[in-house]
């Protein structure tokens, strides 16, 4: 008996040739040449875009190369300009890291603590001329809640540090909605007094200067009150809040009014819109897709949400000296009108001793 192993059997069916079996097995398995064709194609394309993926490899590969050829390169010239340990805190070198772990240049230096009381930011800068270093630093106190700046520079002549303004009136301390809380200073505070720096307008000893004589009658009748601040009552409660004296600023507003003059118009008066800083998101993001976050300052309504509320201040050396002329005033008053009261005595004396006579 001859057995033919792997030779194909054919089975037509009419004259459509698609639906023909073959079998690669004798008969034991079988597949219509349509099936057999579309297998065929699918390997085709297969066959294509393994073909296309392995010219995109080279391609890449091509461009690797090329990638690591130029990296070398510019290694290469790096080489040249390397920095090298010995320009470690040299000018137009690097700052090199303390046992700390801080930048720490010999004689300029900047540190970051960890905010336990050890500065978290400091800056030293040589000496100054008093042999002192010239220190800034800035750090928290997290066991009272606080955060403090403070400053050792003692500039030309003087062994003493110097906070100032890049030139005259550049620049203000706090706001009039942002203002310190207390100011604690070891002698009086200066204020530019110059002639030069004045234009006068008039005199309180002139008593034909009308305008002086309106303010120094209005000030003047605002009372002196007692008083306890709001902010120091939420802080401590009022039965440790302290007392303070002083006049209130809208009463000095009212009396200048009152007077027919415009408080706006002196400074020892002040209103001043209250705003405050807002952060808002711009819409767009960071390339970590983070929002991007902006900040604009915007007016702060009272309760009825159209009118801006203003702090309202004074400037107590310019109310003080407006009470001084005013008293002054009538203290020259009560001592012509005591003279005069004095002479006529001394006249009613004299009349009387002569007609006792």
């Amino acid at each position: 008996m001859m057995t033919s192993i792997g030779t194909p059997v054919f089975t037509t069916v009419g004259g459509d040739v698609s639906a023909a079996t073959v079998s690669p097995d004798g008969g034991k398995t079988s597949q219509t040449l349509a099936a057999l064709a579309q297998g065929q194609n699918t390997l085709a394309g297969n066959i294509a875009d393994a073909v296309q993926d392995a010219s995109d490899a080279k391609a890449e590969a091509t461009q690797a190369s090329s990638d690591a050829a130029d990296a070398k390169t510019i290694v290469s010239d790096l080489a040249g300009t390397a920095v090298t340990t010995d320009q470690a805190n040299v000018a137009n070198g690097y700052a090199a890291l303390d046992g700390a772990g801080c930048p720490n240049i010999p004689g300029n230096y900047i540190t970051f603590g960890d905010g336990t009381g050890i500065p978290t930011l400091q800056f030293k800068e040589g000496n100054g001329p008093s042999g002192k270093p010239l220190i800034l630093k800035a750090w928290g106190d997290v066991a009272n809640n606080e955060a403090w700046l403070s400053l050792n520079a003692p500039y030309a002549g003087s062994t003493k540090g110097g906070l100032c303004a890049d030139g005259p009136g550049q620049c203000v301390l706090g706001k009039a909605d942002n203002y310190f809380d207390t100011a604690y200073l070891g002698s009086a505070v200066n204020v530019v007094s110059d002639a030069k720096d004045k234009t006068v307008a008039g005199s309180f000893d002139d008593l034909t200067y009308e305008q002086a004589q309106k303010l120094s009658d209005a000030v003047f009748s605002v009372a002196v009150k007692i008083f306890q601040l709001n902010s120091a009552i939420a802080e401590k409660g009022a039965d440790k809040a302290r007392y303070h004296v002083g006049m209130i600023a809208q009463e000095i507003e009212a009396a200048i009014t009152a007077a027919g003059l415009d408080p706006a118009k002196y400074a020892m008066w002040t209103s001043t819109p209250v705003t405050q800083l807002v952060e808002k998101n711009t819409g767009q993001k960071d390339k970590e897709g983070n929002a991007i976050m902006t900040y604009e300052v915007v007016p702060v309504y009272e309760a009825d949400g159209k009118t801006q509320k203003t702090q309202q201040m004074l400037r107590y050396e310019q109310v003080l000296c407006t009470l001084f002329a005013g008293a002054k005033l009538r203290i020259a008053t009560l001592i012509k009108d005591v003279s005069d009261l004095t002479t006529r005595v001394a006249t009613l004396e004299t009349k009387a001793s002569g007609s006792a006579a």
